[in-house]
């Protein structure tokens, strides 16, 4: 998106004036490459909750024999956040535009998470949820919808009932539940004239391709305004290998081209972004440290939303200035001098 266009969006939101010169701060320092940045992050990640009812085995947290053993992803569980913790890292940081409660777990375990939706609306942010949509009972379908919620993405993960059990790992079957509570989201939302926007998304591999189209049909039938579709990042877990990520090249470029050709009359349609495979094309280019804070449940800090999580080592929100902490200097700098981490090296965020 072109920035006259995100600029003519923010105002049309009705965002505070200093929001709006926070976000031009943030942009001259992103694109100079600023190492210390004195703006507020434009982009809030709070990780509500450690707990999840799933054990997805692509999950860095939860899939079952893999907990821990990646420093960089793994996340030490921590209590839900509490309402006020929430409410003090959004009066730090109030000049952020978006703010997204995700996880390490699934947000909707946090019973505060509607209080935490009002309370950063009432800050004129953008509020978003990330959720795996097993907790869209009909009750929670109107909270949501009575908060004023921006945008809600389900991750659905699959458009086949037998594929999507052996992702999330659990006994019971809940996968006809979620497409049923799905549709029951969209039919409440416009039968009240709610604003929210329904996203679903799922990763794509190597190997499943060409399935996205059956899963962009499902999509359609369920009325969402959004489908999302993820590269695999690459987290050395069992059966997730590097190839089977999307990389750069012209059949798959082509496939992916004719998918939004194809159904963006009828849907929005996010494609994975593909992983270079020229070593020399491969600037880091990743813009997560200047303008993100993820924040857990502790108040420890990172600055990427991918795949490096919140630690003590890294900072926490009471400190003097987290936004500039010696993790996120070294980090910024790791971009600018091009010596990054591994994990970084075949993300998507370097290969924008």
């Amino acid at each position: 998106m072109k920035l006259p266009t995100q600029i003519a969006q923010a105002l049309a939101y009705g965002f505070r004036p200093i929001q709006l010169y926070n976000r031009a701060r943030y942009e001259l320092a992103s694109r100079m490459k600023f190492v210390n940045c004195h703006y507020h992050p434009i982009w809030l990640h709070f990780y509500v909750s450690s707990r999840c009812n799933f054990r997805c085995r692509f999950c860095t947290n939860h899939a079952e024999g893999q907990i821990g053993n990646i420093p960089i992803g793994y996340h030490k569980p921590l209590p839900d956040m509490t309402q006020l913790a929430f409410e003090n890292t959004i009066n730090k940081f109030d000049r952020a535009m978006v703010c997204t409660l995700c996880g390490v777990g699934e947000p909707f375990l946090n019973p505060e998470i509607f209080n935490m939706i009002t309370y950063a609306k009432s800050k004129r942010m953008i509020v978003e949820v990330i959720t795996n949509g097993s907790f869209l009972s009909p009750e929670n379908i109107d909270k949501i919808l009575e908060t004023g919620l921006d945008r809600i993405t389900i991750s659905l993960l699959e458009s086949a009932e037998e594929n999507y059990n052996f992702l999330v790992n659990i006994k019971r079957n809940v996968f006809r539940a979620i497409i049923h509570d799905i549709a029951s989201l969209v039919a409440a939302r416009n039968q009240k004239g709610a604003k929210l926007e329904i996203k679903i998304s799922r990763i794509l591999t190597r190997s499943d391709l060409r399935r996205a189209e059956e899963f962009i049909q499902l999509g359609i039938q369920l009325g969402v305004d959004t489908i999302i579709f993820h590269n695999l990042i690459f987290a050395e877990i069992t059966a997730f290998e590097l190839a089977e990520c999307l990389f750069e090249d012209d059949q798959t470029k082509a496939y992916l081209d004719r998918l939004k050709a194809t159904y963006e009359p009828y849907v929005q349609i996010e494609t994975p972004t593909l992983i270079k495979k020229d070593p020399l094309d491969k600037k880091p280019s990743c813009r997560w440290y200047w303008k993100n804070a993820c924040i857990d449940a502790d108040g420890n800090t990172s600055g990427c939303g991918r795949f490096i999580t919140p630690k003590p080592e890294y900072g926490n929100v009471g400190d003097t200035d987290p936004f500039n902490s010696p993790h996120f200097l070294a980090m910024r700098n790791s971009f600018i001098d091009n010596d990054i981490l591994d994990c970084c090296k075949n993300c998507v965020e370097s290969s924008q």
